[in-house]
């Protein structure tokens, strides 16, 4: 560009000052001075204007070609303006002077913030490719770029807004990028009380961005007026429309990370979130992917939500997949949420199917570890995840009764038509329980998970019930432990719902309660429309192996093929006896033997052995009562014999 004051300097020159004119408020050169000679005649012309937007009231001269528009007090900066033909729709870059008769265009290949004495006319306005150098740029009201604006920063430039929004502007983003837009770099930060921002950057069809990253130095209420959740727009970062892409996200500090809203084929390379009550929200999403996620989400507590008496916040989720179809998530990795680590449907009556997880590892969360779950709305379909690691689900926070409540298990399936699980770990590391059930399928059709290996649950292992809807075609297999409750449990609940073609093939093993608990209806019904097949090995120390109601025992599509390997020790009691002589064939009379902890009715397995008596003699016993073994002496030999006396034991095992 070239030196307007030097050449103004030289006005005899009519190669420089001549043709120099000097336009704007507050100059004026008298006749027959430089500047006025300069004002008679030339072709290029200095306008010192406050703002771009008063370039309109000028009224150049009409051997004017070209302008050098000046807005810095400073005397610094500017850039060229060409005068063009004056047709056609006004683009970026263009204006117009003389009362809408000329037209000028920016005529820099290159414009840098230093030019402008306002950065966001620099981005409305130029065509040219802006160029930021490292420093902080402070700004005072929302930014908007132009339309395929070209944007390269250097590391170092950080946007510092400088006002926080009032509540009627709290829809606008602190800076939205317009369509078409490239930038390598966004780095917004948000210094101390800077902190009622709505949306910081707004991502619109087709952006490209390499890297976004913002961090509040305050909690950032990202809520929008009135404080509730009806503007779903609000986020630390929003992408909307078609096809918006950027390679990395960086949030920080925010009640939101990042959002993608109304938005088709969006597609995030990695998203780092931290200390935001929720990482990420895609709402109403059509097509996509977020290919990597780390969501750290121990975050401070804001005035509007406080834990509740449960000890989680509502909708705190790492992910809240709401009204999203064929999308994919790769790697999600997400610890500490305040409610859940991934949460599909939120109760809302949108449609969320065919979504893909790769591989998830959950931490930690305060709620579920993954809950997929519409409020019987009946609107998730086809959710499919490769594999899934959750630890301390719950975080010993209160669990309530077990019966129909899910907001603390390791992994929830609720109302969910077509699933699939490739495996699933739950495990208990720094708390006691790894949540209220480890792996919980209610209401839930034509699914699978093909091995669980799932532990220290507060309540059961694995739990299948259809409890109001019928259940079709839903097959587990795995192994379960050291759950509070039962290893496996089938339960129908209500009286209703029907079963059919359930298959549950699950080692399980030391359990509070027992094993497998597999339950009629409350009316006593089986519920059973086809075949409920149990398989697997149960190995207990302590309780029962299995309980099994009598109507699914009777009915002829319960299908038990569940075998004991014991591992516990017996329940033992012995005395000394007597025994009359007992007849040849004959069975002797019976006698008592206290085992302590023996329960009349349930399944046993009960052993009696006599050592000091005759040989001969076969020995055999039954849980008579409570504590009370009644053992019977047989003769099977063709004489009689007389025992006489010795000790006789018994070992009760209970099923």
């Amino acid at each position: 560009m070239p030196d307007i004051y030097t050449d103004l300097a030289d006005a005899t020159d009519p190669a420089k000052g001549a043709g120099l004119v000097g336009l704007g408020a507050g100059v004026a050169y008298p006749s027959g001075t430089v500047g006025g000679a300069i004002n008679d005649s030339g072709i290029s012309h200095q306008v010192i204007l406050p703002s771009i937007a008063g370039v309109g009231s000028l009224s150049v001269p009409d051997d004017a070609i070209e302008l050098v528009l000046q807005s810095r007090a400073d005397g610094e900066g500017g850039f060229r303006a060409k005068e063009i033909a004056n047709s056609g729709a006004l683009l970026a870059g263009q204006f117009l002077t003389n009362i809408n008769a000329r037209r000028w265009e920016n005529a820099e290949d290159t414009i840098t913030p230093a030019m402008f004495a306002d950065i966001a006319e620099m981005f409305a306005f130029t065509k040219a490719q802006i160029q930021m150098p490292a420093k902080f740029y402070e700004f005072n009201s929302p930014i908007t770029t132009r339309v395929g604006a070209v944007i390269r920063a250097e590391d170092g430039a950080k946007f510092v807004p400088t006002f926080s929004q009032a509540s009627q502007d709290r829809g606008l983003g602190l800076l939205t990028l317009s369509s078409g837009t490239e930038c390598n770099l966004v780095d917004i930060y948000l210094a101390a009380g800077i902190n009622q921002v709505t949306i910081g950057l707004n991502i619109k069809s087709g952006v490209r961005v390499g890297r976004a990253r913002l961090v509040s130095a305050d909690y950032n209420n990202n809520l929008p007026v009135g404080g509730d959740d009806a503007d779903r727009r609000w986020a630390a970062v929003t992408l909307e429309g078609t096809s918006p892409f950027v390679q990395s996200i960086e949030t920080d500090f925010f009640r939101v990370g990042a959002k993608m809203y109304d938005c088709t084929n969006p597609i995030i390379g990695s998203l780092i979130s931290k200390r935001c009550l929720v990482g990420f929200n895609p709402n109403l999403v059509y097509g996509g992917a977020l290919h990597y996620a780390d969501i750290d989400g121990v975050a401070y507590e804001d005035q509007t939500r406080t834990l509740n008496e449960n000890g989680l916040i509502t909708g705190a989720n790492g992910m809240l997949l709401s009204g999203v179809q064929d999308f994919h998530v790769g790697y999600f990795r997400g610890r500490g949420a305040l409610e859940h680590e991934i949460r599909i449907g939120y109760g809302l009556d949108i449609r969320n199917n065919r979504i893909h997880f790769g591989q998830l590892v959950l931490l930690a969360p305060h709620g579920c570890g993954f809950k997929a779950d519409d409020a019987d709305h009946h609107t998730t379909t086809d959710i499919h995840i490769d594999s899934v690691y959750v630890e301390d689900a719950g975080r010993d926070l209160p669990f309530p009764e077990y019966q129909g409540w899910g907001n603390k298990d390791a992994i929830a399936i609720r109302n969910v038509e077509r699933f699939s699980i490739g495996k699933a770990v739950v495990r208990s590391r720094n708390y006691t329980y790894s949540g209220g059930y480890a792996l919980w399928i209610e209401k839930s059709s034509r699914g699978s998970v093909g091995w669980c290996e799932v532990h220290n649950a507060f309540n059961d292992g694995v739990r299948i019930t259809p409890n109001g809807e019928n259940m079709l075609d839903v097959t587990v297999q795995g192994v379960t432990s050291n759950n509070g409750r039962y290893g496996v449990s089938f339960s129908p609940v209500d009286n209703t719902s029907t079963a059919n073609r359930v298959t549950i093939k699950v080692d399980s093993y030391n359990n509070t309660a027992g094993n497998y608990d597999v339950a009629d209806r409350p009316n006593g019904t089986d519920g059973l429309v086809g075949p409920l097949y149990m398989e697997g090995f149960s190995r207990q120390t302590s309780g029962v192996a299995k309980t099994i109601g009598p109507v699914m025992r009777a009915s002829t599509n319960f299908f038990d093929e569940m075998r004991d390997r014991d591992m516990r020790q017996p329940l033992v009691g012995s005395k000394t006896y007597n025994q009359p002589s007992i007849p040849a064939k004959s069975m002797g009379d019976p006698t008592t033997i206290t085992v302590t902890g023996a329960v009349a009715g349930a399944p046993n397995r009960v052993e009696v052995s006599g050592t000091g008596y005759a040989s001969g003699i076969t020995w055999s016993g039954t849980v008579s009562a409570d504590d009370t073994v009644t053992v019977y002496a047989v003769n099977p030999t063709t004489s009689a014999l007389d025992p006489a006396s010795g000790t006789i034991t018994a070992f009760v095992t209970p099923l």
